[in-house]
């Protein structure tokens, strides 16, 4: 992705890119999700996505799945012009520099880099487009009619019964199961 993106997008940038050490990175982000966590547990019920994305307005600015932004499919188009088998592990290195045909990897912080191709012979950078990924819940169905049915035991609001149908349901029924999830764990805690 990080290829494609520089071949097409801003060949003149250098990327170099450092894997922090696991268990010793403290970065903004963390402090973020830390608030966001306690303002959630504050709600003591939070039924639809906008009482979420309130939530998480009140931190940053919120970019919407599929208003705002979508996902592209990079591990299908990787898979037709990537080579299967590489000579390093991301895993276990320290440090990738990313340059116009090759990816460089060191698994120390110091030395030199050892450059790869991964790319295989007849594909370009400046033709890799990955599809955009469908908008799918990955909650099942009966999972879903599971969580409502409950919610409809608790008379909900009439705004939650009107968001239940339709494309909203999804992401209601998830909004649910996180709910329901944070109250068993405050029950759980206490």
């Amino acid at each position: 992705m990080l290829m494609a993106f520089r071949k097409q997008e801003c060949p003149q940038l250098k990327i170099l890119y450092t894997f922090p050490i696991r268990g010793h990175s403290f970065l903004p982000a963390d402090r973020v999700f830390g608030r966001v966590e306690q303002e959630i547990c504050r709600n003591p019920t939070i039924l639809l996505p906008d009482d979420y994305l309130a939530i998480l307005s009140n931190h940053g600015h919120v970019h919407w799945y599929s208003n705002n932004w979508n996902s592209l499919d990079f591990k299908a188009a990787a898979s037709k012009c990537l080579k299967k088998a590489k000579p390093f592990k991301i895993s276990e290195d320290c440090v990738m520099e990313i340059t116009d045909s090759a990816v460089g990897v060191k698994d120390i912080y110091s030395g030199e880099f050892f450059m790869h191709t991964i790319l295989k012979k007849g594909y370009r950078w400046d033709t890799f487009a990955p599809e955009p990924l469908p908008h799918v819940s990955h909650v099942k169905p009966a999972k879903q009619d599971d969580t409502l049915k409950l919610l409809m035991e608790l008379k909900p609001p009439q705004p939650v019964v009107d968001s239940m149908t339709g494309t909203m349901r999804p992401l209601v029924v998830m909004a649910l199961l996180s709910t329901f999830a944070t109250a068993v764990m405050r029950m759980v805690i206490n």
